[in-house]
Protein backbone atom coordinates (compact mmCIF):
# COMPACT_ATOMS: atom_id res chain seq x y z
CA UNK A 1 0.00 0.00 0.00
CA UNK A 2 1.31 3.41 -0.89
CA UNK A 3 1.25 6.20 1.69
CA UNK A 4 0.61 9.67 0.27
CA UNK A 5 3.77 11.85 0.56
CA UNK A 6 1.83 14.55 2.44
CA UNK A 7 0.96 12.07 5.26
CA UNK A 8 4.59 10.93 5.60
CA UNK A 9 5.67 14.53 6.24
CA UNK A 10 2.98 14.97 8.93
CA UNK A 11 3.61 11.62 10.74
CA UNK A 12 6.18 12.96 13.28
CA UNK A 13 3.65 15.59 14.34
CA UNK A 14 0.96 12.90 14.79
CA UNK A 15 3.04 10.64 17.08
CA UNK A 16 2.27 12.55 20.35
CA UNK A 17 -1.43 12.60 19.47
CA UNK A 18 -1.42 8.87 18.71
CA UNK A 19 0.40 8.17 22.00
CA UNK A 20 -2.24 10.09 23.98
CA UNK A 21 -5.09 8.35 22.16
CA UNK A 22 -3.54 4.90 22.68
CA UNK A 23 -2.88 5.56 26.38
CA UNK A 24 -6.43 6.81 26.89
CA UNK A 25 -7.84 3.76 25.13
CA UNK A 26 -5.75 1.36 27.23
CA UNK A 27 -6.66 3.05 30.51
CA UNK A 28 -10.36 2.95 29.66
CA UNK A 29 -10.18 -0.66 28.52
CA UNK A 30 -8.47 -1.97 31.66
CA UNK A 31 -10.86 -3.30 34.31
CA UNK A 32 -10.71 -1.83 37.81
CA UNK A 33 -9.12 -4.40 40.09
CA UNK A 34 -9.57 -4.22 43.83
CA UNK A 35 -7.00 -5.54 46.25
CA UNK A 36 -7.85 -9.01 47.50
CA UNK A 37 -9.18 -8.69 51.05
CA UNK A 38 -7.49 -11.08 53.46
CA UNK A 39 -7.44 -11.98 57.13
CA UNK A 40 -3.74 -12.29 58.01
CA UNK A 41 -4.22 -12.92 61.76
CA UNK A 42 -5.62 -15.04 63.20
CA UNK A 43 -4.05 -17.32 60.61
CA UNK A 44 -5.96 -20.27 59.20
CA UNK A 45 -5.70 -23.23 61.56
CA UNK A 46 -4.87 -21.12 64.64
CA UNK A 47 -5.83 -22.67 67.98
CA UNK A 48 -7.10 -20.12 70.50
CA UNK A 49 -8.40 -20.75 74.02
CA UNK A 50 -11.20 -18.71 75.64
CA UNK A 51 -10.09 -15.40 77.21
CA UNK A 52 -6.71 -15.56 75.43
CA UNK A 53 -5.61 -12.47 73.49
CA UNK A 54 -4.77 -13.10 69.84
CA UNK A 55 -3.28 -10.91 67.12
CA UNK A 56 -5.60 -9.33 64.54
CA UNK A 57 -4.53 -8.09 61.11
CA UNK A 58 -6.76 -7.56 58.09
CA UNK A 59 -5.78 -6.41 54.61
CA UNK A 60 -8.59 -4.26 53.26
CA UNK A 61 -10.01 -4.33 49.74
CA UNK A 62 -9.15 -0.61 49.47
CA UNK A 63 -6.85 0.20 46.58
CA UNK A 64 -6.53 2.75 43.80
CA UNK A 65 -10.12 3.43 42.64
CA UNK A 66 -11.63 1.23 45.37
CA UNK A 67 -12.88 2.83 48.60
CA UNK A 68 -13.32 0.90 51.83
CA UNK A 69 -15.81 2.15 54.39
CA UNK A 70 -16.26 -0.18 57.38
CA UNK A 71 -15.83 -3.84 58.16
CA UNK A 72 -17.36 -6.05 60.82
CA UNK A 73 -15.65 -8.98 62.53
CA UNK A 74 -17.55 -12.08 63.54
CA UNK A 75 -16.83 -15.49 64.99
CA UNK A 76 -19.27 -18.00 63.48
CA UNK A 77 -19.64 -21.62 64.61
CA UNK A 78 -20.64 -22.75 61.10
CA UNK A 79 -19.47 -21.43 57.72
CA UNK A 80 -21.29 -18.27 56.65
CA UNK A 81 -24.01 -19.19 54.17
CA UNK A 82 -26.61 -17.44 52.06
CA UNK A 83 -28.72 -14.93 53.99
CA UNK A 84 -32.36 -15.81 54.36
CA UNK A 85 -34.90 -14.91 57.04
CA UNK A 86 -34.56 -17.21 60.01
CA UNK A 87 -35.13 -17.10 63.73
CA UNK A 88 -31.80 -18.88 64.19
CA UNK A 89 -29.69 -17.66 61.27
CA UNK A 90 -26.31 -18.41 62.87
CA UNK A 91 -24.44 -18.99 66.10
CA UNK A 92 -21.36 -17.07 67.00
CA UNK A 93 -20.05 -13.83 68.41
CA UNK A 94 -19.90 -10.23 67.15
CA UNK A 95 -16.45 -8.70 67.69
CA UNK A 96 -17.09 -5.20 66.37
CA UNK A 97 -17.25 -2.70 63.50
CA UNK A 98 -14.03 -1.03 62.39
CA UNK A 99 -12.40 0.84 59.53
CA UNK A 100 -8.95 1.46 58.07
CA UNK A 101 -7.64 4.70 56.69
CA UNK A 102 -7.90 4.93 52.89
CA UNK A 103 -8.14 7.83 50.48
CA UNK A 104 -10.56 9.41 49.62
CA UNK A 105 -13.29 7.48 51.46
CA UNK A 106 -12.04 7.31 55.02
CA UNK A 107 -8.99 9.46 55.71
CA UNK A 108 -9.52 9.69 59.50
CA UNK A 109 -11.43 6.64 60.73
CA UNK A 110 -13.02 7.10 64.14
CA UNK A 111 -13.17 3.35 64.74
CA UNK A 112 -9.74 1.85 63.89
CA UNK A 113 -9.35 -1.90 64.23
CA UNK A 114 -7.62 -3.19 67.35
CA UNK A 115 -4.27 -4.98 67.08
CA UNK A 116 -5.64 -7.82 69.22
CA UNK A 117 -8.90 -9.44 70.26
CA UNK A 118 -9.66 -11.62 73.27
CA UNK A 119 -11.29 -14.93 72.38
CA UNK A 120 -14.74 -14.88 74.01
CA UNK A 121 -15.72 -17.63 76.42
CA UNK A 122 -18.69 -19.09 74.57
CA UNK A 123 -19.66 -21.24 77.57
CA UNK A 124 -20.85 -18.11 79.44
CA UNK A 125 -23.24 -15.81 77.59
CA UNK A 126 -25.01 -13.86 80.34
CA UNK A 127 -28.66 -12.89 80.67
CA UNK A 128 -31.01 -15.59 79.42
CA UNK A 129 -28.32 -16.97 77.13
CA UNK A 130 -26.96 -20.37 78.01
CA UNK A 131 -23.49 -21.04 76.67
CA UNK A 132 -22.03 -24.34 75.60
CA UNK A 133 -18.63 -25.82 76.40
CA UNK A 134 -16.63 -27.01 73.41
CA UNK A 135 -13.12 -28.35 72.92
CA UNK A 136 -11.15 -28.01 69.71
CA UNK A 137 -14.25 -26.70 67.91
CA UNK A 138 -13.83 -25.49 64.35
CA UNK A 139 -15.03 -21.86 64.12
CA UNK A 140 -14.92 -19.27 61.36
CA UNK A 141 -13.30 -15.89 61.93
CA UNK A 142 -15.17 -13.73 59.43
CA UNK A 143 -14.79 -10.19 58.09
CA UNK A 144 -17.52 -8.51 56.04
CA UNK A 145 -16.23 -5.32 54.41
CA UNK A 146 -18.26 -2.49 52.83
CA UNK A 147 -16.68 -0.92 49.75
CA UNK A 148 -17.30 1.02 46.54
CA UNK A 149 -15.47 0.63 43.24
CA UNK A 150 -16.88 3.20 40.83
CA UNK A 151 -19.47 0.78 39.44
CA UNK A 152 -23.10 1.67 40.17
CA UNK A 153 -24.55 -0.19 43.16
CA UNK A 154 -27.61 0.25 45.31
CA UNK A 155 -25.75 0.68 48.59
CA UNK A 156 -22.28 -0.55 49.43
CA UNK A 157 -20.74 -3.62 47.85
CA UNK A 158 -19.62 -6.20 50.42
CA UNK A 159 -16.72 -8.63 50.49
CA UNK A 160 -16.52 -11.72 52.69
CA UNK A 161 -13.25 -13.12 54.08
CA UNK A 162 -13.11 -16.21 56.30
CA UNK A 163 -10.32 -18.01 58.18
CA UNK A 164 -11.10 -21.37 59.76
CA UNK A 165 -9.63 -21.51 63.28
CA UNK A 166 -10.04 -23.74 66.36
CA UNK A 167 -11.77 -22.63 69.54
CA UNK A 168 -10.51 -23.98 72.88
CA UNK A 169 -8.06 -26.43 71.36
CA UNK A 170 -4.80 -27.71 72.74
CA UNK A 171 -3.01 -29.18 69.72
CA UNK A 172 -3.22 -29.52 65.96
Amino acid sequence: MLVPPMLILEMPALIPLLAVLLTTFLLCALPVEAATPAIVHPAKGSIIAPNVTFKFEYHSIADYSVSSYNFTCWLFTAPPAFFKPSESFAEGYYLGRFSQSNYPANTSPHNPAPLTFAMPDLSHLGGWGVGLHASHAKVYFTVIEEYGDGKPSLGYRMSLSVNEIYYNGTQR
